[in-house]
């Protein structure tokens, strides 16, 4: 029996490639569905009010509006690696790589997207007014 380390694993280029095909589409449906619905009363998942409502307990003062690498893969790693793990059981795929707009308002493009896990991407809250 082998034993599988992150030091014996290589990326599968293929799987690398599917992944990215399938976040492209992802954001391409997610802001197709921001630019035809009311996003005040949009819900992207049905646990998002409890994401939103641990993230404020763990990260109080944490912007949601515009966000940064730093805060998302900085000194917080730990923390956010707590909050993503609470979420395992309820929030289908919660660790997904997803797509994030830096900026809640901007569009999906490369100068306004960071990679981070599904579970951080429901932030993007109503209860901020923008999504």
């Amino acid at each position: 029996m082998t034993d599988i380390t992150a030091q014996n694993c290589v990326n599968d280029p293929n799987i690398e490639i599917a992944w990215a095909i399938k976040a492209s589409e992802f954001s391409s449906v997610h802001m197709n569905i921001l630019m035809s619905v009311d996003t005040t009363k949009l819900k992207l998942n049905k646990y998002q009010d409890d994401v939103y409502k641990y993230f404020r307990e763990m990260f109080p003062d944490m912007d949601v509006f515009e966000t940064n690498e730093v805060q998302l893969k900085g000194g917080n790693k730990e923390k956010w690696r707590q909050f993503c793990e609470y979420f395992k059981e309820t929030v289908d795929d919660y660790n997904f790589g997803t797509m994030l707009r830096i900026r809640a308002d901007g569009i999906y493009d490369e100068a306004n997207t960071i990679i981070t896990q599904k579970v951080c991407f429901l932030l993007n809250s109503p209860k901020d007014g923008h999504l």
